[in-house]
């Protein structure tokens, strides 16, 4: 048939000459097991357990407050309107303050204080500002209310 083929085999042994001695047989080896395929994994190294390092501490939060007749307000968000209008963020009733005075705005680590086009304008330490650069314990004036910036870590 195509494809099949069969494969005789003998053994064959080259006689010793007359005059040469022939070499006493090898002694009988134990049979050996048939080849296996044999896979080599290196030994898995487990290292001990070391000692785990505590998480660093997270970082100090900073307070940011605006002072109000007595009254913290504690700033947690980067835009903080300040006006005599209910819906502000921080209230300044004062009749000499307009609805939408001033914004408080905090840009990267800075912070400022913006006029919001106001009819009696904001003044910072005194000074009359249309947008100022704050730094803790100045004190911001809108109508005749002294407000208090004031930045910590707790």
């Amino acid at each position: 048939a195509v494809g099949e083929f069969g494969i005789a085999t003998r053994l064959v042994q080259a006689q010793a000459a007359p005059h040469e001695e022939r070499e006493p047989p090898p002694a009988e080896l134990p049979l050996e097991q048939p080849a296996q395929t044999m896979v080599y994994r290196p030994p898995t190294v487990v290292a001990p357990p070391e000692a785990e390092e505590a998480p660093p501490p997270p970082p100090e939060r900073e307070v940011v407050t605006l002072t109000v007749a007595g009254s913290k307000h504690e700033i947690t968000t980067p835009r903080v309107v300040l006006g005599r209008s209910r819906g502000c963020d921080v209230p300044v009733p004062d009749v000499n303050v307009s609805r939408r005075h001033a914004e408080l705005r905090q840009e990267g680590a800075t912070y400022w204080i913006v006029d919001l086009d106001s009819t009696n304008g904001t003044a910072v330490n005194g000074k009359q500002v249309a947008r100022e650069r704050l730094r803790d314990g100045d004190r911001i004036t809108l109508g005749s209310t002294e407000i208090v910036f004031g930045r910590s870590l707790p």
